[in-house]
């Protein structure tokens, strides 16, 4: 914090917490930064979805592993981690041993009244889903489909 203080940074703060004790509101943070510590979490899908809860609409996850860490987790496991709690991939860097990945918090879908997560698709029905793609409103896309305005009229599988 003392660096923070020298650099003439002032909206820092040093919090000592459980990570999976939620200790925010709602939509706080511009941006989330877990270095070498997912793996060492019991419950990371818990964790990951309290992290997409204190984003902000516009928020990014950011994630960083490195191979000599003994709990190392793969690019592929924290993709399908973050993508399960509802962020989808932005940019990653780095190699395979040494990687930073960037998920950006997606919308989550309304149908019914009722909020559905990414992975949810299930719960749609057909007659809403044919509603949904018709519309042109949404995009399917990496297995999560998620609201668009860039594409009205059509539906990408990627």
């Amino acid at each position: 914090m003392s660096e923070a203080k020298k650099a003439n940074v002032h909206n820092l703060q040093g919090i000592v917490g459980d990570a999976q004790t939620i200790l925010f509101e709602p939509e706080s943070f511009d941006l989330i930064y877990i270095a070498l510590t997912l793996s060492e979490i019991p419950d990371r899908q818990s964790v990951l979805r309290s992290c997409y809860e204190a984003l902000k609409p516009s928020g990014v996850l950011s994630v960083t592993e490195f191979f000599l860490d003994p709990h190392f987790t793969s690019k592929r496991q924290v993709k399908r981690l973050a993508e399960a709690a509802g962020f989808k991939q932005k940019e990653t860097f780095g190699q395979w041993w040494s990687f930073t990945s960037n998920f950006k918090k997606v919308e989550r879908l309304q149908t019914s009244g009722q909020a559905l997560e990414p992975t949810d698709l299930a719960k749609i029905s057909p007659r809403a889903y044919k509603h949904l793609i018709s519309s042109g409103t949404y995009l399917f896309s990496q297995g999560i489909l998620e609201q668009t305005d860039a594409y009205e009229g059509i539906v990408g599988f990627g």
